[in-house]
């Protein structure tokens, strides 16, 4: 099972080095028929990363001329692809060493399904947690704490089951996917191809969605990502500038995702809604974490007939939080996130 490794860089010749050693270490590195790095209209210091990394692996350096969109340089690079699978990973984040070992084992074992996910670490500068805090559906399967679940023990995902874990957050990491390369591009295109929301920074989801149209997807209980969130990072950059604009932006990617669902017989909103209604108080003061606009969609018909009254807390928390990441001062800011980090953990535990 031969696969292609393609690693989108924009600019983070630090970061490259980590992401690069994290590839020349897996187990299954026989596999890989050729590393892609393809530096996106920034510095061209990435090239000599890349030759430090020649006696490792297969590897190759191209640069983009005229700077593209993330969906355009991710629908190019899969386009260079010749092996019938593909893995992606972002120019900052590391893969585990046997990622690759147990995404082709898994894709091997299951001959319907045409990708495969594993769980997400959290890295940041002070401290990793695993992704997901809330339970299925409205957290990845894959997210939950992996010592209590056999490594082997996976979960395989029709489109009813990613239409619904879809619903709250985007509810896999794309640059923990290993995937058949010609559904991998058609799902890329028909992400980035929709008309308004193809070059939503939030169409992650919309990709994943698409994915498990054409097949079924593999989430895995199994380590396989550590992705570097930063402090000034792209999507909460976005978040902080433009906070209406890309809240927006997700409850139409959500509406799409069910408009779609429900197009091949699934009513995703309702099957989230009949899953929050049995939820506890206590989960549902989780959920209300998300974004009011789309909790407010979300849950509003049973709102309605249950005569709940929506929990503010959450809402006045991811305000609160993005002002005091604006006004404190540094070092204030990051002890404030480390005690929060240090909370969420405990509780999680």
């Amino acid at each position: 099972m031969l696969l292609t490794v393609v690693v989108p860089t924009a600019n983070r010749p630090s970061f490259l080095p980590s992401t690069l050693k994290s590839i020349a270490n897996q187990t299954a590195k026989i596999h890989i028929e050729k590393v892609i790095v393809s530096e996106n209209g920034g510095c061209k210091y990435s090239k000599d990363i890349v030759q430090v990394f020649k006696s490792e692996l297969p590897i190759e350096w191209v640069y983009q001329e005229t700077r593209l969109t993330a969906q355009q340089h991710g629908i190019w690079l899969a386009s260079q692809v010749t092996t019938p699978f593909v893995a992606q990973i972002a120019d900052d984040d590391m893969w585990d060493k046997y990622h690759l070992e147990e995404s082709l084992y898994q894709l091997d074992s299951h001959q319907d399904a045409i990708a495969y996910f594993g769980k997400t670490v959290f890295v940041t500068e002070d401290s990793c947690w695993p992704r997901g805090v809330f339970p299925p559906p409205f957290g990845s399967v894959a997210a939950q704490d992996c010592s209590r679940i056999p490594l082997n023990d996976v979960e395989v995902w029709k489109p009813e089951d990613t239409a619904l874990n879809s619903l709250s957050s985007t509810p896999l990491n794309i640059w923990s996917v290993v995937a058949k390369t010609a559904v991998h591009y058609k799902a890329l295109v028909e992400s980035a191809g929709h008309p308004t929301l193809g070059k939503c920074p939030s169409n992650d989801s919309l990709y994943i969605w698409r994915l498990s149209v054409h097949g079924d997807i593999i989430v895995g209980r199994h380590v396989s990502l550590f992705y570097r969130f930063h402090s000034g990072g792209d999507m909460q950059t976005c978040m902080r500038l433009r906070p209406s604009q890309t809240n927006e932006e997700d409850l139409m990617i959500r509406k799409e995702i069910c408009k779609q669902a429900l197009s091949l017989g699934i009513d995703a909103l309702e099957d989230w809604r009949a899953a929050y209604r049995s939820m506890s108080a206590a989960h549902r003061q989780e959920i209300s974490s998300f974004n009011s606009l789309s909790l407010d969609w979300l849950t509003g018909i049973q709102l309605q007939t249950e005569n709940i009254s929506p929990r503010p807390v959450g809402v006045i928390y991811h305000h609160l939080k993005g002002f005091a990441r604006l006004m404190l001062p540094p070092f204030i800011w990051i002890g404030l996130r480390k005690t929060s980090n240090l909370f969420t953990y405990s509780r999680n535990r």
